[in-house]
């Protein structure tokens, strides 16, 4: 049955159909590659379906492209499962306006984070913190710098910063050594810091953002994953530098 949810689309949009196979899985499990690439009409921002004897596994998308392989990155999994070499995949990719418009964003395009057509979901972590906000916004700048973040930009009258440091995929750099300067991968921390008084309220979302020729497809960390923790440990630091 999930084959006939898997292929049901808008009537207006083409459907170009690809199965393929896992050929390689990361050691974390995250991001695995898949035998099809350009060649195939795959390009960054595709979703699909990982599966094992008609069953399903997983759902994944597209971050990273080349002639005959791809790379995916998990998006869910099923209780229990963990994805294999050698298990299929189905992509059904719709062409048209209306996938594009709703998975791949231009660069040219505004970045905040709260943008729906990028991100149709956030989990956003909080803290309290007994200071004022000023103070706080300076600590968080400092946090996220010795965390390896480099901050893209912060405005102090809002309280909003946002961050990025490069994710390591070191699965995709084996494959793929030839060009990794020419993909970009990311994971993003966007803080909104609200002035309580003598207290400051301080709340963090995180997400990984993905590049590659022009396109980017950029996701929020869901609740409990490893840079949604991460976003957690940060501002746990920031409190403590701030009341301590």
């Amino acid at each position: 049955m999930f084959f006939c949810l898997a292929c049901s689309a808008p009537v207006f949009c083409e459907e170009i159909e690809v199965d393929s196979e896992v050929i390689s899985v990361g050691d974390e499990a995250e991001y695995f590659i898949i035998r099809s690439g350009e060649d195939a009409g795959i390009e960054i921002g595709d979703g699909f379906l990982v599966h094992r004897n008609g069953k399903k596994i997983a759902g994944a998308q597209i971050i990273e492209v080349r002639p005959t392989v791809s790379a995916a990155e998990i998006l869910e999994i099923e209780e229990d499962e963990e994805i294999m070499e050698g298990d299929s995949v189905l992509l059904v990719k719709t062409t048209g306006v209306e996938r594009r418009s709703r998975k791949i964003a231009s660069r040219k395009e505004p970045e905040h984070v709260s943008t729906a057509s990028v991100v149709e979901q956030i989990d956003l972590v909080s803290i309290d913190i007994r200071k004022d906000a000023k103070a706080v916004f300076a600590y968080a700048g400092l946090v996220l710098r010795e965390s390896g973040y480099y901050v893209t930009s912060s405005d102090r009258a809002t309280g909003i910063i946002l961050a990025r440091k490069p994710l390591e995929l070191s699965l995709i750099k084996e494959l793929f050594a030839d060009a990794v300067a020419a993909i970009d991968h990311n994971v993003v921390i966007s803080f909104q810091i609200n002035d309580e008084g003598n207290s400051s309220t301080v709340t963090a979302s995180a997400f990984k953002e993905h590049s590659q020729k022009g396109k980017f497809i950029k996701t929020a960390a869901s609740r409990n994953s490893k840079h949604y923790n991460e976003a957690a440990q940060l501002l746990s630091k920031i409190k403590e530098r701030s009341e301590y």
